[in-house]
């Protein structure tokens, strides 16, 4: 099924939207901590000030590197109107051109240029992963003694909850680490599929896509989650998609997951240690394959993917949809009413999508009518404070039925 006709896009001039702050303010924000967490050069120092100065009162400009992809983003550029501010785009877009730009400016695809493959985010992303990995230790976080279902209920949870941590978002309150892994009583489930979830996932022999969101607790949650579907054989193969690039500042790439896996390694806590080397054993054996899908980093919709990452996905039983952005791309970052039927957007995945997103943007489908109003009326903030998440299978055998 497709919906016949689409709201509009989530826009940056909406006035006292959450995407407008972001442009605005959170964007900023980024490039200042940049600065003074990287040692560049004089001449990227001061194009990362210009950026600064651009977004918020400049119109957009074009790319000008030599990158095989920047044809592409300029072209898309080009479609909104030679001239346009960065209000004038889509939330999306807008957010993606600006990783994009960033990377232009610190020369992370130019081979002669000291950023040359250098991820303008690693410390950040680094000092997370430290941080969380300390916490981890005052916590029973694995489960190893508990029971099969029990684990892969508080794993999955664990998973959701730890995608409330985001380095590119500032407006979510983090609890302690421990808290989110035996899921606060402040943290609210408003579609939790993870019976149906179960009962797909037992039947064994899967073979899996899993797109990762942030590194930190987040990731570390995920690697449990996929160790658990390895080690029970409710998985035979699962690939890990992360991104090709630094993209959202602490979304995961391959570098990060590999890294993640020897922090664990170095842990002093002996399920850590164990956790490790069941995963390095996986890839070793093939069963876990890391990738980095080239589109991951851009700015277009799934739905909207080239005719090859379509064929790809049709070989997977399942994928799995971590985080906001993932979410975004998978609906369209559009007004959707709260209460569209998700089935509805999605006609265009030929596999079972499992969706685990905490609510950090304004977009929500799949609720009972009213039930989004009523939130909006008692709740302000709700879609975007972390607070919120959501456990969402769809069976595409069910829909096509």
């Amino acid at each position: 099924m497709n919906v016949q006709i689409k709201p509009g896009w989530l826009m940056n001039n909406e006035k006292g939207s959450f995407a407008e702050s972001t442009i605005l303010q959170r964007k900023p924000q980024i490039l200042e901590r940049l600065i003074a967490e990287n040692s560049y050069e004089e001449v990227t120092i001061t194009q990362l000030r210009k950026f600064k100065i651009e977004i918020a009162s400049g119109f957009v400009s074009y790319l000008n590197d030599s990158s095989h992809d920047a044809i592409m983003w300029n072209a898309e550029l080009r479609r909104h109107g030679d001239g346009c501010k960065w209000l004038d785009l889509p939330w999306f877009f807008a957010e993606s051109y600006f990783y994009r730009r960033l990377l232009e400016i610190t020369g992370f695809f130019l081979p002669d240029h000291p950023g040359y493959h250098q991820d303008p985010f690693r410390n950040q992303k680094e000092e997370q992963t430290a941080l969380d990995i300390g916490a981890l230790l005052e916590t029973n976080w694995l489960y190893l003694e508990e029971s099969q279902s029990f684990r892969f209920t508080k794993l999955l949870h664990a998973s959701l909850w730890g995608n409330r941590a985001d380095l590119s978002n500032t407006h979510v309150e983090l609890g302690h680490t421990r808290d989110e892994y035996s899921g606060a009583a402040h943290l609210v489930k408003l579609i939790d599929d993870t019976a149906a979830v179960e009962t797909f996932c037992k039947r064994g022999s899967r073979n899996i896509v899993y797109f990762l969101d942030n590194v930190g607790r987040e990731l570390f949650s995920d690697l449990a989650l996929i160790d658990f579907l390895l080690s029970q054989e409710w998985a035979s193969r699962i690939v890990i998609a992360a991104k090709p690039a630094p993209f959202f500042v602490s979304d995961a790439m391959v570098a990060d997951v590999k890294r993640s896996i020897s922090v664990l390694a170095e842990s002093t806590l002996q399920e850590n240690q164990g956790l490790a080397a069941s995963l390095d054993q996986s890839i070793t054996q093939g069963r876990l394959v890391l990738e980095a899908p080239e589109y991951l980093s851009g700015y277009q919709m799934y739905c909207e993917m080239p005719s090859e990452f379509h064929a790809w996905m049709a070989g997977f039983d399942l994928a799995i949809f971590k985080g906001d952005a993932n979410y975004r791309r998978v609906v369209e970052d559009r007004h959707w009413p709260f209460a569209t039927d998700i089935r509805e957007v999605t006609g265009c995945f030929h596999t079972n999508l499992l969706l685990v997103r905490t609510l950090k943007s304004e977009l929500m489908l799949g609720l009972p009518p009213g039930v989004g109003d009523e939130l909006s009326r008692t709740n302000p903030g709700w879609l975007i404070r972390g607070d919120f998440g959501l456990i969402q299978f769809i069976n595409k055998m069910e829909v096509e039925l």
